[in-house]
């Protein structure tokens, strides 16, 4: 029973952080199996995925949809769709929920993605960014985004108080 709850856990930490992220849209994952927004995915009984292109080594046409591809079974491709499905539910709640949350202070705002609030700091400089932004730069520089400072340590920022 505990194996299930971490599973379940798991896969809604994972929903959650891909939805929070500014940078996802869902259509990143229909484009997988070609569908459009109006496709419901609800036709599990009768959805039949038709003709697929047998295994070759050199592709003679465009990428459509990984169930066009007879080495993507159809039980990945069934679990895909299960997996768009559930994401678009709780997109759907997301956006609904969206314009219950205060409004980003635009002070305390990453001045490099516009989308999180400064979490973190470079040291020696105290230059500032969200934490998503400094690791991505991090893996490919050790300077400042803004001043090239050598950065030799980043440090938290405490969230600001309501007072």
């Amino acid at each position: 029973m505990m194996e299930i709850y971490l599973f379940v856990s798991r896969k809604e930490r994972a929903m959650q952080k891909m939805l929070s992220d500014p940078s996802f849209d869902i259509k990143s994952i229909d484009f997988l199996l070609n569908l459009t927004s109006e496709d419901t995915l609800d036709d599990a009984d009768t959805y039949h995925r038709g003709q697929v292109v047998p295994y070759s080594t050199t592709r003679s046409k465009k990428f459509k949809s990984l169930s066009d591809y007879e080495e993507v079974s159809n039980g990945e491709v069934m679990r895909l769709r299960a997996i768009i499905r559930t994401l678009r539910t709780a997109d759907e709640r997301r956006v609904a929920h969206e314009g219950e949350e205060e409004p980003m202070d635009e002070d305390n705002m990453c001045s490099i993605c516009y989308a999180r609030e400064v979490s973190v700091s470079f040291n020696p400089c105290n230059h500032s960014s969200c934490k998503a932004c400094i690791r991505q730069h991090m893996m490919t520089s050790q300077e400042c985004f803004y001043c090239k400072a050598i950065v030799e340590s980043i440090s938290d920022i405490p969230p600001p108080t309501n007072e």
